[in-house]
């Protein structure tokens, strides 16, 4: 019984410090005004990763709109955020074993909502065409790209092409394949992802930084330590008001949103 005391008390004592530093490391922090970042188009609105998505984003308002990225067998990006599309499709098999004309006939709507039934997995080109003159910013999540069937020349390719340099912002978790782009679109924003950033390359190469959330919620100087390195932070993924109020008031930049609405409820 004293043994369980004395960790309880210890417990105690560790969340009063960390309670502690949070009020003074948001004290430290500069603030701005927090904006979502929609996720997945706009994943509890409309299917992910669709068109429908997509334009659910834009239509909230966000600033930003987050969509995934893989390429098929024959190296098309298409939108999909797992490593399969059973997910999301009435479809099954491995994104990069599967051709794009047999990804482009899958249903990516009708298991959201019979509304949305027929909705189809849209390729990166579509999406970028869609976004022109839009007032959001796409974000592309580029996932695992060195993996990708034919490399990511056509991911690269497809950007230029629709002249998209400068109106989106790539990112990934692979950070020594972001590092590399400012050689290869030098012109483009980018930004990492991390569950927790033991090291960031510098702000001048990498502009966003996105944290998962329970580690912003530990380390009490993280948003302080990012934002002083010069760093636009965001936190993913927040489905629960009282988390984002919390995190708003921390001074993360964005908040990544299923329901980008939320952010201003």
């Amino acid at each position: 019984m004293r043994t369980l005391k004395r960790i309880a008390l210890v417990i105690l004592v560790l969340a009063v410090m960390i309670a502690v530093l949070h009020v003074v490391f948001a004290g430290m922090t500069e603030r701005g005004g927090v904006y979502p970042i929609s996720h997945r188009g706009a994943a509890a609105i409309a299917p992910e990763n669709t068109l429908a998505g997509v334009a659910a984003g834009v239509a909230s308002g966000a600033p930003f709109v987050e969509i995934d990225v893989r390429a098929t067998s024959d190296g098309v990006p298409v939108l999909m955020h797992d490593g399969t599309v059973d997910r999301t499709t009435d479809g099954k098999g491995k994104v990069g074993e599967l051709t794009h004309d047999y990804i482009k006939t899958l249903d990516a709507g009708g298991s959201f909502s019979p509304e949305f039934k027929g909705e189809p997995v849209p390729d990166l080109a579509s999406v970028l065409e869609y976004m022109k003159g839009k007032g959001s910013t796409l974000v592309v999540e580029a996932k695992w790209p060195r993996s990708w069937p034919g490399g990511d020349k056509a991911f690269f390719d497809t950007i230029r092409r629709e002249g998209m340099e400068r109106s989106v912002v790539i990112i990934s978790f692979d950070t020594g394949w972001i590092e590399g782009l400012a050689g290869t679109l030098p012109n483009t924003s980018l930004g990492l992802l991390y569950i927790y950033p033991y090291s960031v390359a510098p702000a001048d190469r990498v502009e966003y930084v996105s944290i998962f959330w329970p580690a912003l919620v530990l380390d009490p100087s993280l948003v302080w330590r990012m934002k002083r390195s010069g760093h636009t932070v965001w936190a993913w993924n927040i489905n629960n008001e009282l988390l984002a109020r919390f995190l708003t008031w921390k001074g993360v930049d964005g908040l990544i949103l299923d329901r980008p609405g939320m952010a201003g409820e």
